[in-house]
């Protein structure tokens, strides 16, 4: 019987930027949620985790995010930091284990904006916008803290400096995840985002700004070489479509810094991909 060729495209090997993959399949950045991590330090569990994964084949390794921003970037003590050089070489291994099967490694970052549940920690969310309790596009959400231009500054430069330990520790790339009801989507988002200034509403551009400042700020400190995956909603909770059809423009802002944007879709219970790249180069 002839051999089927109908996943051979899926088996041959892609790009993202210069990064090289074993085949198609991508392992993203996605928090697999059944492992514990102890002051910030990566456990061998979440390790033996992604190993598994890169022994079995996967093309790329994501391990999920890192809190650049503690105490709001993610749940407090509910996952792995990488705001301070201290924890690079816990970050190291994971990416090791990866690359002990010529897999890629890269490594997820967000910062969790209005998505932070300030009802379980007592703590005060951020997002580009303050929403009254009663306008919020989520209702159980907490009320966010909108923040000033120098903080979006501020925030702009955690994420590169997480970058930075990210390819001092090994990794190759990093997905920044601007999906869900994360802070950079806030931004992104024509249901959250409320500014008129330059981070505001009235233009794709200016609502993209955050994303495009942190993507440029990688590539000028990590170099060219590497790479970035950029996440972002392509169906928001209550609303059919994000981005509409000037989601197809973000791609033209961040060339030739973003080899792939993927989208996603988001319902209230799970976030889903819905790009799918092509070999031999994950450009569409």
């Amino acid at each position: 019987m002839a051999r089927s060729t109908k996943f051979k495209k899926l088996m041959e090997p892609g790009y993202i930027g210069s990064v090289c993959t074993r085949n198609c399949i991508l392992k993203t950045g996605a928090h697999a949620g059944f492992h514990k991590y102890i002051d910030g330090f990566f456990p061998q569990g979440a390790m033996d985790y992604y190993e598994s994964i890169a022994r079995g084949g996967a093309g790329i390794v994501t391990i999920g995010a890192a809190d650049i921003n503690p105490p709001i970037g993610l749940v407090p003590n509910e996952g792995y930091r990488l705001d301070e050089d201290k924890y690079i070489p816990s970050v190291a291994q994971v990416a090791d284990v990866i690359h002990k099967y010529d897999c890629p490694a890269f490594i997820q970052m967000f910062q969790m904006g209005p998505m932070h549940p300030g009802a379980m920690t007592g703590l005060t969310p951020v997002s580009s916008s303050h929403i009254p309790k009663d306008e919020l596009p989520i209702p159980w959400f907490t009320e966010a803290k909108e923040l000033t231009v120098p903080e979006i500054e501020a925030l702009v430069e955690t994420f590169v400096k997480g970058a930075e330990r990210a390819q001092k520790a090994g990794f190759q790339g990093v997905e920044l995840n601007g999906a869900c009801v994360h802070l950079l989507n806030s931004f992104l988002s024509r249901d959250w985002n409320r500014r008129h200034d330059e981070y505001g509403v009235d233009s794709m551009e200016s609502r993209a700004k955050i994303f495009t400042d942190i993507i440029r700020g990688i590539k000028q400190c990590n170099g060219d070489d590497f790479a970035i995956i950029a996440m972002i909603n392509g169906m928001e909770y209550g609303r059919r479509v994000l981005l509409s059809r000037k989601a197809q423009k973000l791609p033209s802002y961040w060339k030739p810094q973003v080899p792939m944007p993927s989208m996603s879709g988001l319902n209230i219970i799970s976030n889903i991909m819905m790009a799918v790249p092509t070999a031999p180069n994950f450009q569409r």
